[in-house]
């Protein structure tokens, strides 16, 4: 069975019939394996408990990504051309085949009827694949409605049961049982409208894939699936007809940060507040991002009541006393969006007297402490980050707290001393896995831009020969003629005041390797490579007896071991096992039989060996 039916019976088990999400992809190839099984005109396909599996999650596909008709009529021309068939002269077959399908499982054996007549009775196909998929709340009508309602209220939110029931109103149990469905729809589907709204809505009118590729190049998030292809599915018009019904609201396209001010400083460290933050005695600024269409902006500071217009894209609050507040936005009466403003009362703030310049990776932990003597510390640790080409020092969020009413959260940004293993292209190396490898790599040094680049002794070496000579200079050429051990690292140093200290370990992931073995002239000779600390043992078994001897081999290279066997002309197994700490075993066995120039050779002959 191919790996995509593996992982999807799979999800079948855990999931079930009625919530199974199934992909796009899955649900193509879904599609061929039905396609396949609705050309037979024998049922006897449905015994199979996988194939029902299979067609049933093909069903839920089939009503997911498709609008899908409510009555026989319509439904079966439908179900046919969506698998790309004309519809079957022998339908009793199928109908026998699905209602063994049906019947399969009994999250759908729960909906299957039967309506009974004067002439015959009938197996209703559509109305229960109507009750098991609830196919009817994925319709385009429904889904538009649904989504205005909830872009309104709650916009990018987790659709919940609780949610549609209690803030939407729903109450019907088949809508509700698509709750999972909606939130995987209508959150991509925010970002999507909100986008379109805030700058062009005629890009509705593009073509779907068109549309997709320019969200994604805006950094539009389309979903999984790829809502925009889905409702087009539905309906060719459908996001069309849902931007016609949604107008451009304050809530959705005011967007509110605010100035964020620095609270201490020591060589190459910088504590920030976090946004939302604000430090006592200072104005409380808070920056607008809004489209030129919303006009006269004001910011009100809630429960204090104080309401400023937007000036340069900012309102500034003066003499804003200690405590907890929202700003709210405002414009001709609508309400828009909100975020938390906190005023901090007096601290002081102190940051650790590092011995020496930073090292990426270690702990340092600063104070902070009100007036009144109430303390708490705060632990970060510096660290590298890159952006495009460049490495450049990440910024920690650090959450404080001073008391039970009284949490602090600051952003930490430190320069510090750090290094990476990096391949010819750049990138980041996590594990070496060969000293061939060492050839091709580099270290990249990082150093703070107060600490100039003399300043820094690193060195080179392997974790399991700290008293090995080392490399002095930021090159791995030394490395490579080193023999690592079975679980070894790559550790990078640099010497602060005498004292080494580490920067970064790479994992060096040692292999054994028998390159050529052969038997020959009474001996055996090994070529390879081994971790330091392996051992190489000869076993010979011949018919007789036999024997067997260990060597030392660390790092590998030529070996030649003798045959121990009695010197008789026979054939024999010569099995070589290699052995060190950390590493898999590596076995190699090679049958020898003597040549016509050995000892014997002509015996050996002559009795047919």
């Amino acid at each position: 069975m191919t790996d995509w039916r593996e992982a999807l019976l799979e999800r079948f088990e855990q999931q079930g019939p009625i919530d199974l999400f199934v992909s796009v992809d899955e649900y193509r190839r879904l599609g061929e394996v039905v396609r396949r099984l609705w050309r037979r005109d024998s049922p006897t396909w449905a015994a199979d408990p996988t194939t029902c599996r299979l067609f049933l999650a093909y069903l839920r596909g089939y009503t997911f990504y498709r609008e899908v008709p409510e009555n026989d009529t319509q439904f079966w021309p439908n179900f046919h051309e969506e698998l790309g068939l004309e519809q079957p002269s022998n339908m009793k077959t199928r109908y026998d085949a699905l209602w063994t399908v049906l019947h399969s499982d009994p999250r759908t054996r729960a909906h299957c009827h039967m309506s009974y007549g004067v002439e015959r009775d009938r197996r209703e196909f559509v109305q229960a694949i109507r009750d098991s998929w609830g196919y009817r709340t994925l319709g385009a009508p429904q889904l538009i409605a649904l989504f205005a309602r909830y872009f309104e209220i709650f916009p990018g939110k987790t659709v919940t049961p609780e949610r549609l029931r209690n803030a939407l109103g729903v109450i019907d149990e088949a809508t509700l049982r698509q709750a999972a469905t909606y939130d995987r729809l209508f959150r991509p589907l925010t970002g999507i409208v909100d986008h379109l709204l805030a700058t062009d809505p005629t890009l509705v009118r593009l073509p779907y894939r068109a549309l997709s590729e320019h969200l994604e190049q805006n950094g539009v998030l389309v979903g999984e699936p790829n809502v925009v292809a889905f409702l087009h599915h539905k309906s060719e018009h459908a996001l069309r007809d849902l931007l016609g019904r949604l107008r451009p609201s304050l809530r959705h396209w005011v967007r509110l940060r605010q100035a964020t001010r620095t609270v201490a400083r020591a060589p190459g460290v910088q504590v920030r507040l976090a946004d939302g933050y604000h430090p006592a005695g200072q104005a409380v600024v808070v920056r607008v991002t809004a489209p030129p269409a919303a006009l006269d902006l004001e910011v009100e500071l809630v429960p204090l009541g104080q309401r400023v217009p937007v000036r340069n894209g900012a309102a500034i609050f003066e003499d804003v006393p200690p405590g907890a507040y929202r700003a709210v936005t405002w414009s001709h009466g609508e309400r828009g969006a909100e975020a938390s403003v906190t005023v901090l009362p007096p601290l002081s703030w102190s940051l650790p007297t590092p011995r020496g310049p930073l090292i990426e990776g270690e702990w340092h932990v600063g104070r902070v402490q009100t007036e009144d003597g109430r303390f708490a510390p705060f632990r970060w640790h510096p660290h590298w980050e890159k952006r495009g080409e460049r490495y450049v020092p990440a910024t920690t969020r650090v959450a404080l707290t001073l008391d039970e009413d009284l949490r602090v959260e600051l952003d930490v940004t430190a320069a510090s001393i750090g290094a990476r293993l990096v391949d010819a292209e750049g990138g980041q190396v996590e594990r070496v896995h060969d000293a061939r490898d060492l050839e091709a790599l580099r270290v990249c040094w990082l150093r703070p831009p107060h600490l100039p680049a003399r300043s820094i002794r690193p060195r080179v070496l392997l974790e399991s020969a700290p008293d090995a000579p080392v490399n002095p200079h930021p090159t791995l050429t030394a490395l490579a003629r080193q023999a690592p051990a079975g679980d070894d690292r790559i550790v990078l140093e640099v010497q602060v005041r005498r004292e080494w200290r580490r920067v970064l370990a790479v994992d060096y992931a040692a292999t054994i390797v028998l390159s050529d073995v052969c038997v020959a002239g009474n001996a055996v000779r090994v070529l390879g490579q081994a971790p330091r600390g392996s051992a190489l043992t000869v076993h010979e078994a011949a018919h007789s007896g036999s024997v067997s001897r260990q060597y030392p081999w660390p790092g590998g290279g030529l070996l030649v071991a003798p045959l121990r066997l009695p010197d008789v002309a026979e054939p024999r197994t010569v099995t070589l096992t290699v052995e060190a700490p950390g590493c898999p075993v590596a076995t190699r066995t090679v049958d020898y039989v003597p040549t016509l120039g050995s000892p014997w050779a002509w015996a050996v002959e002559g009795l047919g060996w």
